[in-house]
């Protein structure tokens, strides 16, 4: 184990049914569509990638007086967190009905509470304690005064992401629940914040492998397998199926980086194969054993991370292979997805 601290965070991949009031899609594949943001060029964690949107669990997610609107509900303060970075971020809330009543009657009051909260937010939970300051969750005030109270219950668990040692955040890890949540109406008052983000995009999943696979688009690691996953639910019902099924197993993913070192005689004809990174997951034979051989026969339960350029320091370059053969994984399924590389621009 590692000293260092791990900062709750949370993820929501938002799934549109497509169609509802918007142009049908021009093939059968999907009948829904993922919300994505494009990351500024300003931002320290990979600065101009396509993520889900999310962020930090704050103080104020963890105020006691959200437990009367929400009472019994497991990971409170991540559920508010992801329904605020949805309305942070995108503009919208993460319910159907009161989405549209509440942009429709209360426009201004949201148009500041927004600014307000890209403004102010940001206490990381770490920092969390008993002397939380109430008069000062704008969020939980305009909620609870509002009278209408979103649902939580389309938020579902689809898995827990914990920063690999080594990585970007020499301070802290993240641990980040990654959350499902479905919704049927397409939300027209969606927009970016203009902050951390700036760019709104609506991709089914073969969408944005495809953009990913031509280079147009840059997918940190659990980004890309999550849309990979996902690429097996052809149907948003299907999606959400799998989702209440991933959530009763709760699956934690908490990789080890390993950087192995080729020797010239493994180097083949394909030069975007000789940097590469190494994030091994519970179940892989590297696993608790990571100064071995890399090629030691044992179950396998890793993303390989190529760069396209041979310069791993590019996060822009990077593209995936996933491997899984651990017996009776429930990610045994995606054993052998790959970025399939086409005319890459990078």
């Amino acid at each position: 184990m590692t000293g260092l601290k791990t900062r709750l965070s949370s993820t929501v991949v938002v799934l549109l049914k497509w169609g509802n009031g918007m142009i049908k899609p021009k093939h059968n594949l999907y009948d829904y569509k993922i919300m994505m943001v494009k990351r500024t060029e300003k931002i320290k964690a990979f600065p101009g990638a396509h993520v889900f949107p999310g962020g930090s669990v704050d103080q104020s997610d963890h105020d006691p007086r959200w437990n009367t609107l929400y009472p019994n509900i497991k990971d409170l303060p991540s559920k508010i967190a992801a329904l605020r970075e949805v309305f942070e971020e995108t503009n919208f809330i993460l319910d159907d009905k009161l989405n549209k009543l509440l942009f429709t009657s209360k426009l201004d009051e949201l148009d500041q509470l927004r600014k307000t909260l890209n403004g102010t937010c940001g206490v990381p939970s770490s920092s969390h304690d008993s002397s939380i300051n109430n008069n000062d969750n704008v969020f939980y005030d305009f909620i609870s005064k509002s009278s209408l109270t979103p649902t939580l219950s389309n938020l579902y668990q689809w898995a827990r992401w914990v920063t690999p040692i080594g990585a970007m955040a020499p301070t802290h890890r993240f641990n980040t629940l990654f959350y499902i949540a479905p919704i049927e109406t397409y939300p027209t008052n969606a927009a970016i914040d203009n902050g951390e983000n700036v760019q709104l995009d609506w991709f089914s999943p073969d969408e944005a492998l495809h953009q990913h696979n031509i280079g147009n688009i840059a997918l940190p690691p659990p980004t890309w397998l999550t849309i990979q996953q996902l690429s097996h639910c052809h149907t948003i019902e299907q999606a959400v199926q799998l989702a209440k099924q991933r959530q009763e197993k709760d699956i934690p993913y908490e990789p080890k980086l390993i950087k192995p070192t080729i020797s010239a005689s493994n180097l083949t004809s394909d030069s975007s194969h000789v940097s590469y990174q190494l994030q091994v997951l519970k179940g892989d034979i590297l696993f608790d054993n990571p100064k071995i051989d890399i090629d030691t026969i044992g179950p396998k339960n890793r993303i390989v991370t190529y760069s396209r350029s041979g310069n791993l320091a590019n996060h822009k370059t990077w593209y995936y292979s996933y491997q899984n053969t651990v017996p009776k994984d429930m990610d045994e399924l995606y054993n052998n997805s790959k970025s399939n590389l086409i005319n890459s621009k990078l």
